[in-house]
């Protein structure tokens, strides 16, 4: 997509936050790339959390010229520990 003008934008464990944002970013009409990146090397059984979903570092990746429009959008989120459940639906 654009490999060489790509910032890192996100960096969390959270993939509630990380879905969140990464919606955000698209209806703002921002292109994104993610990857996913297993704390323990790769999925098991032993790398679950309580919501049986694998324990991942989740990154996002957007075009450098965008990125001070990213940072409004995820400013006006707040913080990934106070994630507001009632405000997104997938």
């Amino acid at each position: 997509m654009f490999a060489w003008n790509r910032i890192e934008l996100l960096e969390t464990t959270s993939f509630d936050y990380y879905m969140l944002v990464r919606v955000k970013l698209q209806e703002q009409g921002i292109k994104v790339q993610s990857r996913q990146v297993p704390l323990d090397g790769e999925f098991d059984n032993n790398t679950q959390t309580l919501l049986n979903r694998p324990l991942a570092v989740h990154y996002i990746y957007i075009h450098q010229d965008d990125e001070a429009r990213a940072r409004e959008i995820i400013d006006a989120l707040g913080p990934d520990d106070i994630l507001p459940v009632e405000e997104y639906t997938w």
